[in-house]
């Protein structure tokens, strides 16, 4: 039995036992018993302690977004490949990356760890990536061995154009010579339980739209967000598989799935 649970256990079932007891003492004849009341004490107690492991999860999967946040905006892109499970698999600009080691690596160490540093992990002079995670939406399956998790995000994104000549030092010098944008998506991920180690399972994050950093979404083009067209290894860097869209779903795609309960009907609603 992992320790932190056994502990917890203890803990309430040692105040469980006299603690109902007193509220209930309290509260009788004022009003009727909540679905968390009834039953035994034993049983509250076992309600209350799936009640805390789950959030406990919940904010465990939190911090794993955040820390694949941060590996991102930093370029330690090796780092970023251990927080996924073996069998994994990541849904990016129109490809499907399948498999920790093979095309997971492939997109973020291969792809763009090698086309932002080169060789070199961790950040680098002269390139921008800085994302905010918010808005999320977190389930924990009832077995808490599986989750999924939702995540709005806003990334503010910059690099200094590389180029030999006068002419690129000339802009550089007049503030010009770099490109620098704004993109706005949401994550729809899913996560497992190893080893009482949650990891990342699938991750789709789904660009909704991208603008110059100075002019703004309202100059934004609908082709800003290209798909992958070819696959590996055709593409040395590419996907294992291409996505492929309906011309409807494609007309609609700044709408991305909402896979969760409506918090009060507890409807279901997808795209």
């Amino acid at each position: 039995m992992d320790v932190t649970n056994a502990t917890r256990r203890s803990f309430l079932c040692t105040t469980g036992t006299a603690l109902p007891a007193v509220l209930a003492s309290a509260v009788a004849g004022t009003r009727g018993p909540t679905p968390d009341e009834t039953g035994t004490p034993r049983e509250q107690v076992e309600r209350l302690s799936l009640q805390l492991a789950i959030l406990e999860d919940a904010n465990a999967i939190r911090g794993l977004h955040h820390a694949y946040g941060r590996c991102l905006d930093t370029g330690s892109h090796e780092e970023l490949v251990s927080l996924f499970a073996e069998d994994a698999e990541v849904r990016f600009s129109g490809g499907r990356f399948i498999g920790r080691d093979q095309g997971i690596r492939r997109l973020y160490v291969d792809r763009l760890g090698q086309g932002v540093a080169g060789d070199k992990s961790g950040p680098v002079h002269g390139f921008l990536l800085d994302q905010t995670q918010e808005q999320d939406s977190i389930e924990v399956g009832p077995d808490r061995r599986s989750a999924r998790a939702r995540f709005h995000c806003l990334i503010h994104a910059g690099a200094r154009l590389v180029s030999q000549g006068s002419l690129m030092e000339m802009a550089c010098l007049q503030g010009q010579g770099t490109a620098e944008w704004w993109e706005g998506g949401v994550y729809e991920n899913a996560y497992v339980r190893n080893g009482g180690t949650w990891k990342i399972w699938r991750l789709d994050y789904r660009p909704v739209w991208q603008a110059d950093y100075a002019l703004g979404w309202s100059h934004a083009r609908p082709g800003d967000i290209g798909p992958f067209s070819r696959t590996y290894p055709e593409d040395p860097t590419g996907p294992d598989a291409l996505i492929v869209e309906s011309d409807e779903h494609r007309a609609h795609a700044d709408v991305a799935t909402f896979r969760y309960p409506h918090p009060v009907t507890r409807n279901l609603w997808e795209a």
